[in-house]
């Protein structure tokens, strides 16, 4: 990941003056992706042969890379040699087909394939005019759920007769949703107060 330092003062992200800067240099992008394609199927390819649980100690990995800031950058296929030789050796396996505990993993190549589009495009589509692809991906998503789960139509953005009255937002954890619910639940009763005048939830066929 980088040459290391004992007592780094300072930091180059260039080993050579004259180097330019191109973080998205289309050839590099291309030559690092092939060779982290090349990495991901060494992993699933062998990944049922490798322990579930590593074989190390707390502390091991301050070890192997030292506690102290690169000084300068490295070539890639050092970060991909240290990431072989020093942290997949750390890591628990969930991908392992005798890999049990907790839920199982939940990746797929579609799923691979697309955290790597996705992190080309480094989209944040936190309004509908940051991207409205993304914002509008994720709301036909929900009401795609909505439909397999089948929910009422109240909880869907769209219906077949035009706009809903519902929709969400597809967040990271269960903490997130949580918090969520409890921001949101407040407002839900005072809307109902300040329209029917009580506070008490209304059924209806």
């Amino acid at each position: 990941m980088g040459s290391l330092d004992a007592n780094p003062v300072s930091f180059s992200a260039f080993p050579d003056d004259k180097a330019v800067f191109e973080p998205l240099n289309p050839e590099d992008v291309r030559a690092y992706l092939h060779k982290a394609v090349d990495f991901i199927f060494d992993y699933y390819t062998n990944v049922e042969s490798m322990p579930v649980l590593p074989n190390v100690k707390p502390g091991y990995l301050q070890d192997e890379l030292s506690a102290s800031p690169p000084t300068h950058s490295a070539s890639f296929d050092v970060t991909m040699k240290e990431l072989r030789t020093s942290v997949v050796p750390g890591m628990t396996h969930w991908a392992s087909p005798n890999f049990f505990a907790f839920f199982p993993s939940t990746n797929s190549a579609a799923a691979i394939a697309g955290d790597l589009i996705a992190s080309a495009m480094n989209t944040v589509g936190f309004t509908w005019q940051a991207s409205p692809a993304a914002t509008e991906m994720e709301v036909l998503a929900l009401d795609w759920l909505a439909q397999l789960l089948r929910l009422p139509t109240t909880f869907m953005n769209r219906t077949s007769t035009g706009r809903g009255t519902g929709g969400g937002v597809i967040l990271g954890t269960t903490s997130e949703a949580m918090l969520v619910t409890l921001v949101a639940a407040p407002q839900s009763l005072l809307g109902r107060k300040l329209t029917t005048g009580s506070t008490r939830p209304s059924f209806s066929r």
